[in-house]
């Protein structure tokens, strides 16, 4: 070893001789001791664990590989080591085996890998980084021959044109990426002398055969052999120049609503100076054109000089103010009205800018004027109506009351006659029920609505005293049904009773005759402020094809009705100015559920 000694100093590497069997270390180089900063006779009595920098490789593992590659096995691999100034680093070793002088020995070298590791790991985090861009970037890049053929796609590029990878769109000839061939064609020859073109719009096409636009750029380079390549990129502009054309659009659209629309449109600064109107605001007050009336103050226009400042005050505190009166003033002096609205924004340069619409309602206020004077005097009329309606109805139906009672003495002293008081009885009800109808009526839409507590045993039991009376009424049974809690209930009682009392008689008169259980039961139900009343008889019903009609005025839906035809009409208007909803179902000869759902206040 000795004549060796010289030679293996020399070497760059770390070289460690081991007995095959015991991996005592038995000769280490020059460069072992400067390398880890400890003598060789450290390193042979104290062996490798000086040097070892992870708990994995222990005594045991050193002597498995060594005893390797005594039998021949030459191995290599990485292990981590430190100095004796405490550093750690990763360093490369080849175990083989050697003969010296006759005798087995195990040769490590070992060799600082660090720079090499530096490269790898510089190299990793380009790649990555790259294929981090390639994966995340919106545009598509690529790389072809100049005469066609891709070379190079990242994922963007393959997703742009319909393609699930990159390997995928490389088998794809570059010219039939593009909607005309001439496209790519005609490219070649600028690009080659240019060295480079940017942005062109290009219609390109996808797998499936739909179109986008792309802006396509290219830049000439040459690979290893020479031969032209194309680096480019294609960004899809499909959306911009959607948006492009819409915002063109627009404006050819708020182009013609400024030249026709007979508002008034106007910029102005806040604090005054007119920035902008339309040829309709220019009219408006008067003036021959656009550019006459921007030379006017903003407040000449107005009649008052607070009609200015109140618009002013209010849009500053609130941000914009809509349909605010005021009186304007044209060129020629005369006035008109005008709904002014503005809101305020501010112009590049941070100033107030007011942007509102003016409209003309001076013709409105005077027709608004002249029916607020006939809605006056229409008051009158109807007050006055409702008192002839509500003094004829009580007038009329006391005679015939008086007449129905004569009538029913007459049946019992004279039964021989008792066909003919029959039929007079039946046309005095039918008087009556339509003199109550035109009162219901008449009361249910002129009245105020007035909310206040309701007992709803009470409404029920008047409405059975005004049946009460008709044969065949005893035999009919009416069933309560009460669920909530109504003492905080609050409902108009008079619109209320005009509905249980006409559909209460009309479940009487349409009832079953031929069913000795002829009922109508009332569910009436108040919870979360609503109320919900249920009548559900097992009456003769309603044929489907007359349940839209129902509510209609004068509607009959059966032969057998002699009524007024005014009854469900008459508890649809209540409900509605009871701002409740009303809905029937039926079904002929079964029986018909009438639903009435009532907001409380």
């Amino acid at each position: 070893m000795n004549k060796f000694q010289s030679i293996i100093d020399a070497i760059a590497d770390v070289v460690f001789v081991h007995h095959p069997v015991t991996g005592k270390i038995e000769f280490i180089n020059e460069t072992c001791t400067q390398f880890f900063g400890y003598s060789a006779k450290e390193l042979t009595k104290k062996g490798l664990q000086l040097i070892v920098a992870n708990d994995e490789f222990n005594f045991k593992k050193q002597l498995e590989l060594i005893g390797k590659a005594a039998k021949g096995e030459v191995l290599t691999f990485e292990w981590k080591t430190k100095k004796r100034s405490g550093e750690t680093f990763w360093v490369e070793v080849v175990l083989k085996r050697a003969t010296v002088d006759e005798r087995i020995k195990v040769i490590a070298t070992v060799r600082d890998i660090r720079p090499r590791k530096k490269a790898i790991r510089a190299l990793e985090e380009r790649e990555l980084l790259l294929a981090s861009i390639n994966k995340n970037i919106s545009e598509g890049l690529y790389r072809s021959h100049s005469r066609g053929g891709l070379i190079y796609a990242n994922y963007a590029f393959a997703k742009m044109f319909g393609y699930d990878s990159a390997e995928d769109i490389l088998s794809v000839k570059s010219i039939d990426l593009y909607v005309k061939s001439k496209d790519r064609k005609g490219l070649t020859p600028s690009i080659i002398e240019e060295g480079f073109r940017s942005n062109i719009e290009t219609h390109f096409k996808r797998k499936d055969g739909s179109t986008f636009w792309g802006l396509n750029s290219f830049l000439l380079t040459k690979d290893n052999e020479g031969n032209d390549i194309f680096d480019g990129a294609v960004r899809d502009i499909t959306e911009e120049r959607e948006s492009k054309r819409k915002i063109e659009e627009s404006q050819r659209i708020l182009q013609s609503i400024n030249q026709n629309i007979s508002e008034g449109i106007y910029r102005s600064y806040s604090k005054g100076g007119l920035i902008y109107a339309n040829d309709a605001f220019a009219k408006m007050f008067g003036y021959e054109n656009v550019e006459e009336i921007l030379r006017v103050k903003s407040l000449d226009l107005y009649a008052t000089t607070t009609g200015r400042k109140e618009l002013t005050d209010k849009v500053i505190e609130h941000g914009s103010r809509s349909n605010l009166e005021t009186s304007f003033k044209r060129k020629d002096g005369s006035t008109f009205w005008g709904l002014n609205s503005a809101i305020l924004t501010k112009d590049h340069e941070g100033n107030e800018i007011f942007d509102g619409a003016v409209r003309d309602i001076t013709n409105e206020k005077k027709a608004a004027e002249e029916l607020e004077a006939l809605n006056e005097e229409l008051l009158e009329r109807n007050f006055e109506l409702d008192q002839l309606v509500y003094k004829t109805s009580h007038d009329l139906r006391s005679p015939l009351r008086s007449v129905l009672g004569l009538t029913n003495l007459m049946k019992v002293e004279s039964p021989a006659q008792i066909e003919y008081f029959d039929r007079i009885e039946e046309r005095i009800l039918k008087m009556d029920e339509f003199i109550k109808s035109m009162l219901n009526y008449s009361r249910a839409n002129r009245l105020d609505l007035m909310n206040e507590d309701v007992h709803f045993p009470d409404i029920i039991a008047a409405c059975i005293t005004d049946l009460e009376y008709l044969d065949g009424f005893k035999e009919f049974n009416i069933i309560e049904i009460y669920d909530g809690d109504f003492s905080k209930l609050k409902v108009d009682k008079l619109r209320l009773s005009i509905v249980f009392s006409n559909i209460i008689s009309n479940a009487f008169k349409y009832r079953n005759t031929n069913s000795h259980d002829s009922y109508l039961k009332i569910s009436i139900s108040y919870k979360y402020g609503s109320l919900l009343i249920l009548f559900e008889d097992n009456g003769i019903g309603i044929d489907q094809k007359y349940l839209e009609q129902v509510f209609d005025m004068f509607f009959r839906a059966t032969e057998k009705s002699e009524g007024s035809g005014l009854g469900m009409y008459i508890v649809k208007q209540a409900v509605e100015k009871l701002k409740g909803s009303v809905s029937v179902s039926s079904e002929l000869n079964k029986g018909t559920l009438i639903r009435v759902e009532i907001p409380s206040y």
